[in-house]
């Protein structure tokens, strides 16, 4: 059976034999639980996530994040770590994170010598920070289920998130100096190739800034950033990276 079929029949059952919910009561409980406003924000970020990777947004984070990693133990992999911090700042799904970073990063992973284990779970936990970095869609589903406030909740998770990033950073670097794969150190740090991956960077960095700033502010709420998020993606992608 699809999986939403046996979570349907599951919850149906519990309510009508467990929490006593008569039948014709069934869908009005049920569809009554998902009308919530702040719910909204889920599939909006989720396609902010999917536009950056389609649109060339996430590729260019790369690039950035790749142009003042150079110098350092373990440079692509400290990259994936940076991508991945920014990615979850604006799409706040670790899977759209994971999906949109890691048929980029992967291969270059192992063609610089990391082998195949390090390089997937490597990705994959570093996109796991979207789940606490705002606007994370974990703190989003809590904040809508409690009641509690998702800015506040938002603005609780940024350190913590961080502090996650940097610990990734910090195991990576003090792995490669121990196990030192083929290339653990990329080109040397230099302004003007920093210079040119800003350039052509600047707008997909200014995207979570818009997005926490215009929620910490109270421009919009989360939802209408959800939205926000959807809109300058494509903007971005379609007339300012042309890609």
């Amino acid at each position: 059976l699809p999986v939403f079929a046996v979570l349907l029949t599951i919850a149906a059952a519990a309510l009508l034999w467990f929490a006593s919910v008569p039948p014709l009561a069934l869908h009005q409980v049920m569809f009554g639980g998902i009308d919530n406003y702040a719910l909204l924000a889920v599939p909006f970020f989720i396609f902010a996530g999917e536009l950056m990777g389609r649109g060339g947004i996430a590729e260019r984070l790369v690039r950035w994040v790749n142009s003042f990693t150079g110098p350092l133990p373990g440079s692509l992999a400290l990259t994936a770590i940076g991508s991945s911090t920014l990615m979850g700042a604006i799409s706040g799904s670790s899977p759209a994170t994971v999906a949109a970073l890691g048929k980029t990063l992967y291969p270059g992973l192992r063609r610089a010598g990391y082998s195949a284990p390090f390089a997937a779970g490597l990705l994959s936990s570093s996109g796991s920070v979207a789940i606490v970095l705002p606007p994370s869609i974990a703190m989003i589903l809590y904040g809508a289920a409690a009641e509690q406030s998702i800015p506040k909740l938002f603005i609780a998770g940024m350190l913590p998130g961080l502090l996650i990033g940097l610990a990734m950073a910090l195991y990576v670097m003090l792995r490669v100096r121990r196990s030192k794969p083929g290339q653990a150190i990329g080109q040397p740090f230099c302004w003007a190739a920093f210079a040119a991956a800003t350039r052509q960077a600047w707008a997909a960095l200014l995207m979570p800034v818009f997005i926490l700033a215009g929620i910490y502010l109270g421009w919009f709420s989360p939802t209408e950033a959800g939205g926000f998020a959807c809109a300058y993606a494509i903007l971005c992608s379609r007339f300012v990276l042309r890609s």
